[in-house]
């Protein structure tokens, strides 16, 4: 076909073409990978059935409901799902559980925080106030001490 195609007369038509050649190919290797993994599906479910070969009495329990092939199989794959979802459910229900103690702790760790430092500001308001006051009468004596010396 791609020598039929770079035969055509007009780059328009080889491009379209080609184009459809492409998309054909792409196509064809999707269903080859499609056919592959249908083969190995029923392959897996060949083999679980030879594996559970009258294991359906027991799940049926002997009443009067039959479960045919496809339908144990669905509920086993129904089942499957439900063990895989409860499973997440109880792995993320533990990391909430891990995360809320870590916020719980980190709480603790800021409120800690917090309560230094307000303390660390009344401790500076209270060394800046004494400064000032410091500085204030520093300023008082050199003012009379200027005064005084002025005077004589």
């Amino acid at each position: 076909m791609e020598l039929e195609i770079r035969e055509l007369p007009t780059p328009e038509e080889k491009s379209r073409h080609t184009t459809q050649l492409d998309s054909f190919k792409a196509e064809l290797k999707r269903l080859k990978q499609e056919y592959i993994l249908t083969q190995k599906r029923v392959r897996r479910h060949e083999e679980r059935a030879q594996l559970f070969d009258g294991a359906d009495d027991e799940v049926n329990g002997g009443g009067d409901f039959v479960l045919d092939d496809m339908d144990s199989r669905i509920v086993t794959n129904a089942k499957e799902r439900l063990i895989e979802n409860t499973e997440k459910l109880e792995r993320a229900s533990r990391r909430l559980d891990q995360g809320q103690g870590i916020l719980e702790e980190t709480e603790s760790i800021g409120a800690g925080v917090l309560n230094d430092l307000s303390h660390q500001r009344e401790v500076l308001m209270r060394s800046r106030n004494r400064v000032s006051s410091v500085f204030v009468k520093l300023e008082f004596y050199f003012v009379n001490s200027l005064f005084s010396a002025s005077r004589h």
